[in-house]
Formats: structure tokens, sequence, C-alpha cells
């Protein structure tokens, strides 16, 4: 691939929150708009904003697996500034809203599950929870 398209796609990655622009992608690799939207259409098959908007998808799939963020917080970290277009886009791209879908990937999780993906420090912190509810 491309040098400057793998270039704006980590820009993309990298910025994702601050939703670059095409504008700024071309400009931070040298080309202008027109030019990368030709490379990246010919290198990738689709075009800088159709690849931003599957990075953004992918990305809320994420942090909607791995964290309790609100569905407003993982839009915004996503790079979206409505909340409703993110959902009808996240609806659209995977047929349920994105908190069905939270609880559709949590319910085909076990509790050991989510404990053992979980970082070394938030391990510990869900043990002692678990530990200090065996009481109950």
């Amino acid at each position: 691939m491309d040098a400057r398209v793998d270039a704006a796609i980590g820009i993309m990655r990298l910025k994702i929150a601050n939703r670059p622009t095409i504008r700024s992608l071309a400009t931070a690799v040298h080309l202008s708009p027109s030019s990368l939207r030709r490379l990246f259409n010919s290198e990738t098959g689709r075009s800088p904003i159709k690849h931003l908007k599957e990075l953004r998808m992918q990305n809320a799939e994420q942090l909607l697996q791995d964290t309790v963020l609100s569905v407003k917080e993982i839009a915004f970290l996503c790079g979206m500034n409505d909340v409703s277009h993110f959902v009808r886009d996240f609806k659209k791209e995977h047929g349920m809203r994105p908190s069905q879908f939270r609880l559709h990937v949590l319910s085909s999780r076990t509790v050991h599950d989510w404990i053992h993906e979980m970082s070394e420090t938030d391990n510990r912190s869900a043990l002692a929870l678990i530990g200090s509810h065996r009481h109950w």
C-alpha cells in the first residue's frame, strides 16, 4: 500500500475523536484533497470518509465491549457530535442499537471471561469487588 495512504489511515486512527478532515489528512501527507481521495480509492477501494466511518464503528464496538462508558461518551470518543446520528449509523451497520450490541456481547461472556480480559489493575479491582460481595 502507498505510504501516504498508510500515513493517512494512521492519522485517522490517532485523531478519530478530533474528527480529521480530508483537507487535514491531505495536508499531513503532502497531497491535495482530490489527490488523496483518488489515491485512497485506488489503494483501498473506498473513499477516505467511508474508511473513517468504518474505523469509527470498529472503535465503537471495542469501547462498547470493553468499557462501561455511556453511548454518548463513546459517540464523542469516536468523533461523532450527534448521538442520534451515531446510534442510527451503528444500527445500520450492526442491525441493533449500541446499547443492544453491548447487552448482546455481555450476555455471551461469563464473569470469568470478563475478568480475564481486564488489565491487571482492573483485574485486582474486579476481584476485590467480587470478594466483597461474597457475603450477600
